[in-house]
């Protein structure tokens, strides 16, 4: 599964929506086949639209008001 969601994210910032779709179309059959072992969440692609608050994440300063259970947050820009 994150390696289909790191091609579908290739794919959105190279703009080439028609693969990026056909990616997703694998997403969504992988998921619906194997629901029970994807629903606790481990990582996430986030798309700023404002610079800003790019900078806010990298710069990790959302940490006190954000967790993701037990997980260490880690940002990496793409």
């Amino acid at each position: 599964m994150i390696n289909l969601l790191s091609k579908r994210g290739d794919c959105l910032k190279q703009a080439k929506f028609g693969k990026a779709k056909e990616i997703e179309t694998k997403i969504e059959a992988y998921k619906n086949a194997h629901y029970e072992d994807v629903v606790s969440p481990v990582h996430a692609f986030v798309i700023f639209e404002k610079e800003a608050a790019r900078n806010v994440a990298l710069a990790r300063l959302f940490r006190k008001s954000f967790s993701f259970g037990e997980h260490p947050l880690q940002v990496k820009p793409a």
